[in-house]
């Protein structure tokens, strides 16, 4: 409760089970009127109330996250300094926007998507970006290039996730 009191997020996520709010105040008031799920309504809802607390809407680091989750990859935690680089990758170029854009992107890069200040969005091109980073130092460390084998080109492809795709 003091962490809960002390601080702006919420710590404390209450879900009553087989207890009522006069069940709860006997034993705690302040945990009374925390908002709660009681699991009467179903797992589903539980589920959904407690992972709206746990990933809040509208957070650009989480939604990218869970994108790189979905290929398959491992990023770090969303405070590690990895994803100022991403930030990095992710910022404009000279030629986005123009007709030279794919040049921008360099090798095995590809047109991020377009900014947005909506976090969904944000989340996204967030993502497009390690994987495009990823993509571009594999291929450095193969090496992948212009000249490289056909069947070799597409073994890289097929192994790299979200490279298929685009």
């Amino acid at each position: 409760m003091a962490r809960q009191n002390g601080g702006e997020a919420s710590v404390i996520l209450p879900v009553w089970h087989g207890v009522g709010r006069a069940e709860v105040a006997a034993y705690s008031l302040p945990l009374a009127d925390k908002l709660a799920v009681s699991s009467d309504e179903g797992l589903d809802e539980v589920v959904r109330r407690l992972l709206a607390v746990i990933q809040p809407e509208g957070s650009t680091l989480v939604i990218a996250r869970d994108h790189l989750l979905r290929f398959g990859r491992r990023p770090p935690v969303i405070s590690d300094d990895w994803w100022l680089d991403v930030a990095a990758a992710a910022e404009a170029n000279d030629m986005e926007g123009g007709w030279q854009e794919p040049m921008g992107w360099g090798r095995w890069g590809f047109p991020l998507p377009p900014f947005s200040k909506a976090p969904a969005e944000r989340g996204w091109r967030l993502a497009r970006a390690a994987l495009q980073t990823a993509w571009r130092e594999e291929a450095d460390a193969r090496p992948i290039t212009q000249v490289t084998k056909p069947d070799l080109v597409h073994d890289f492809i097929t192994s790299q996730p979200g490279l298929p795709e685009t």
